[in-house]
This record gives structure tokens, sequence and C-alpha cells, in this order.
């Protein structure tokens, strides 16, 4: 502790009232209180947290994938399905006039029927490549078989990007970015690739260039609210997050833990933020000291001959 810090901490246990708190294990019950002009001096500050909303995120990596053999895909799709649709029906009138006695051989029937085979197995084995290489929910975009395809269709033939995310997979199956589109899994995990690969498809406003990688903020939740505490209030002892919290009528000053895992750890550019909790896990309308709580806890493990 630097010289200003330890005589902070003696002026300071020099001025302060303890008042008995519950009988704990932990120096936790011991409570204190600190003038306005003590906690100036000693560079205490409090404020109010209020209940705020959160959304839980997360930065999860992907690749925009390029569109092209997907809509030479659904073209092909589109040019085989005329072509089962006429050779079916060829074939049914074929039939119609051999069993109606009119002027057509066997043979013929049988050609139309081998043509009509034929086009429909090549038409079943487009729809197959679509499921399987894109997924059962893209492939179903490209097959037609949703009312939905033709509006993913529409907007990646108009220059909407097409990106491919990768989730671990305990956020796979609810994440969801603002936006953005979510369509379902990808069919084929990408080579390097560990995760759950989610298709999500944007405007063409994102004009991303196929090939380049991202980091989309992806909600993995649903909307909480609590309380938001600022990192500077934390103190981090034995798994566990301490805080100090003043009682609004008597002013007296205790600390509270919180369960880390409990809550959401916040961070912005790889540090810690914030610390969400839910408003269980403090009193309401809580006043939480926001500076100095390391010299507290240092008086009350003074004071408490540790």
């Amino acid at each position: 502790m630097s010289r200003i810090g330890t005589a902070r901490v003696a002026m300071m246990t020099a001025m302060m009232v303890f008042l008995p708190g519950a009988a704990l294990a932990q120096p936790s019950a011991t409570r204190l209180v600190l003038s306005a002009e003590q906690r100036h001096d000693a560079g205490v500050k409090v404020r109010a947290l209020p209940l705020v909303r959160y959304t839980p995120t997360r930065l999860v990596p992907g690749i925009v994938r390029n569109v092209a053999p997907i809509l030479a895909l659904r073209a092909a799709l589109v040019q085989q399905m005329a072509r089962a649709g006429l050779a079916r029906e060829q074939a049914r009138r074929a039939e119609a006039l051999y069993r109606a006695g009119h002027n057509i051989a066997q043979a013929q029937l049988q050609r139309a029927q081998a043509a009509q085979d034929v086009a429909v197995a090549r038409l079943d084995a487009l729809r197959a490549q679509a499921m399987a290489g894109y997924g059962r929910a893209l492939g179903a975009d490209i097959v037609g078989d949703q009312a939905r395809g033709a509006t993913v269709l529409t907007a990646l033939a108009h220059g909407a990007p097409l990106i491919e995310l990768v989730f671990d997979g305990q956020h796979a199956a609810d994440g969801t970015a603002a936006g953005w589109t979510r369509i379902g899994k990808a069919g084929v995990m990408q080579a390097g690739l560990i995760g759950v690969p989610v298709y999500f498809y944007g405007t063409a406003n994102h004009a991303l260039p196929a090939g380049t990688s991202v980091r989309l903020a992806v909600q993995t939740g649903r909307v909480q609210l609590g309380y938001q505490v600022p990192a500077s209030a934390l103190i981090y002892r034995r798994g566990r997050a301490l805080i100090f919290v003043q009682h609004a009528q008597t002013g007296q000053f205790r600390p509270v833990t919180l369960a880390v895992g409990g809550g959401a750890i916040i961070r912005r550019h790889g540090r810690l933020q914030s610390l969400f909790v839910p408003p269980t896990a403090l009193p309401a309308d809580p006043r939480v000291v926001t500076e100095g709580a390391g010299l507290l806890r240092s008086l009350m493990v003074r004071e408490a001959g540790r």
C-alpha cells in the first residue's frame, strides 16, 4: 500500500465508529458508519444503483459465405422442376392415349415414363444436394418448400450477405443478432472451424464481400432485470465478489458477497467492466461503494484481527 493509502487507513481507523452486526464467521459481520467528511477524506464514493435491463450478448466469430453457388443451385432446381413437370405431363398424355387405343405404341409410352422417372430423379438429387450441403433450414429455402424461401433467396440475389457464425453448443439454439435474420444451422462444418455453424443473412446495406471474417454481437439469452455493479466496486475473495452497501437511513456500511456464477460478467475490450446480478442479490435501491471498497475491507480486516 502507498504512503497515502497507509495514512488513510490510519486516519480512518481513528475516526470510524463500529456498530455490532449479526454474529458471522466472516468479517462481513462488521458494520461501520462514516460521515460525509470522512468519506471525502478517505476517497470513498457511494452511488445508488438503478434497476436496469440486461441483454446477454457475446461476440461470435464467423465468415461471409459466397452466395453464387446457392443461387446457381436454386436456378438449376427451378429448371429441373419445369423439366420434371413437362415429363410428367407427357407421360400422363401418352398413357391416356395408349389406354384409349389411339395410334401410340407401348414403346412410346415406356419412353415417356422413363423420361419422367429420369427428370424426377434429377430433381430429387438437386433437392438432396441443397439439404445436405446447406442444412435443413437454408436447404428448404433453396428447394422452395417454405414461403420464407423466396424472401431469403431474393435478399441474397440483391446483395444481402450470408454469414456463417460458429457458436459453442450451449448458445447455438437461441442466438439472435440485431439487424440480421437467423436462417438455421448449416449442413456442413467448414474446415478449421469448431462449434455449431449457423447461417444468418443481412441486408444489401451491409456490403460485406465473400470471405470476410466477422465477429457479430449475438444475443444469447432473454432480457433480464437486475443491477449492474461497476468493476471498481468489486473485491474478489475466495471465489466470490465482495462489495460494500450503505444503508440509506442509518448510513451503515456492510459487506455483501456475490456469487460470481450467479450473474453475468460484462467485459469491454477484454477488460472487466461490471458484474450484472439479479435483483435478489442486493437490497432494494442499493447504495454501493464504487470507490474505496478496498480501503473499507482493509479496515474491517484490521479490526477483526486478521
